[in-house]
């Protein structure tokens, strides 16, 4: 259930053309809507130089926002445990072939290189960190945003949300 503050959108009604029409001050989203434009679009960012702001963020926090999570049923977890370390081990092994063509074939842009240097000085050379020890900080860290934004009514541990996985862990 959704706190009280918070909606779903109307059946058939995009995020972006709801912001375009007036009826949101802003959206989350992790694709480009079809309308944006960085500079004279009618939807554009709400940090022009999100580079610096984030990597601000970043070097307060030690921690950049998540970008993806996995989540698995209970019921299918409960029933067989080895799916959640067999994915995470999946998904680390798919993220270091990938990391490697990207360092291998810097073409993207002609300054992709500079781009990976910059980002690993300032990161770390694994700056897509998998798994829970690696990424129990900034779990926290939106663990504690969510409820004090009224998201979440109690304030919650990262280990509260993987307390189940952690215990099997540790057996």
């Amino acid at each position: 259930m959704l706190p009280a503050h918070v909606s779903e959108p109307p059946v058939g009604r995009s995020l972006a053309q709801m912001l375009e029409d007036g009826e949101l001050d802003a959206i989350y989203s992790p694709s480009r809507p079809l309308r944006y434009h960085p500079t004279n679009g009618p939807i554009v960012r709400l940090f022009p130089e999100f580079r610096g702001v984030e990597q601000s963020y970043f070097r307060a926090t030690g921690a950049f926002p998540l970008q993806h999570l996995i989540l698995l049923r209970r019921e299918i977890w409960q029933a067989d445990p080895w799916i959640a370390q067999s994915l995470t081990q999946a998904f680390i092994a798919c993220n270091t072939l990938f990391t490697e063509a990207q360092r291998n074939f810097p073409y993207v842009s002609p300054w992709l290189e500079a781009e990976l240097e910059d980002t690993s000085a300032l990161m770390g050379e694994d700056f897509h960190p998998y798994g829970y020890e690696r990424n129990a900080a900034a779990i926290q860290m939106f663990a504690d945003q969510a409820y004090e934004s009224n998201l979440i009514t109690n304030r919650v541990t990262a280990e509260d949300y993987f307390a189940e996985y952690l215990s099997l862990k540790h057996s």
